[in-house]
């Protein structure tokens, strides 16, 4: 709290925690009182009201599901229980999920949990973004593979080696 949350917090900050142990014990949030509103979020309701579980975590699993998948069905010697690979896998995921494209399907989370009243609009889904091709090529110079993905920030078709394999991660 004093190290990541505070020099970070220029104005009251609002946090939405889960009724687990870790998050209710009032020593952990005692240097941050002064700036922090904290809310709780009742037992057993987390899937109804935490807007990561409303949707985003649903779009989220869906994305490792297609990785791993992919991984079985091209018989790739790729081991997801591995650390490195799992930690590429997540971190690409997460890294994907944090284009702009991403943000209105955000804020459909928010406000599907009834945490605001603006309303998303129409957006696209992680397959909409990711996954909406057929029989593409890999837009890697010298790469004769069919694509897996679009990359949601440079919008290049990318076979599963040069996304996964060769890490294609945007800054």
């Amino acid at each position: 709290m004093k190290e990541c949350l505070l020099p970070n917090a220029t104005d009251e900050i609002v946090l939405l925690l889960e009724s687990w142990s870790g998050q209710t014990d009032e020593s952990i949030f005692a240097a941050v009182n002064t700036k922090c509103k904290r809310l709780q979020i009742p037992p057993k309701t987390t899937y109804k009201i935490q807007p990561l579980d409303v949707y985003f975590f649903r779009q989220y699993k869906i994305f490792t599901g297609l990785i791993s998948g992919r991984i079985v069905l091209d018989q790739i010697n790729l081991d997801l229980k591995n650390r490195n690979n799992l930690l590429r896998m997540h971190s690409l995921v997460y890294n994907q999920l944090q284009s702009q494209d991403f943000t209105p399907m955000l804020k459909y989370a928010w406000y599907v949990s009834g945490y605001t009243e603006v309303r998303a609009g129409k957006f696209l889904n992680l397959k909409e973004i990711l996954f909406d091709f057929e029989n593409e090529d890999c837009d890697e110079s010298m790469c004769q593979n069919q694509a897996f993905i679009k990359c949601a920030y440079c919008k290049m078709h990318l076979c599963f080696e040069d996304f996964f394999v060769k890490n294609h991660y945007h800054y």
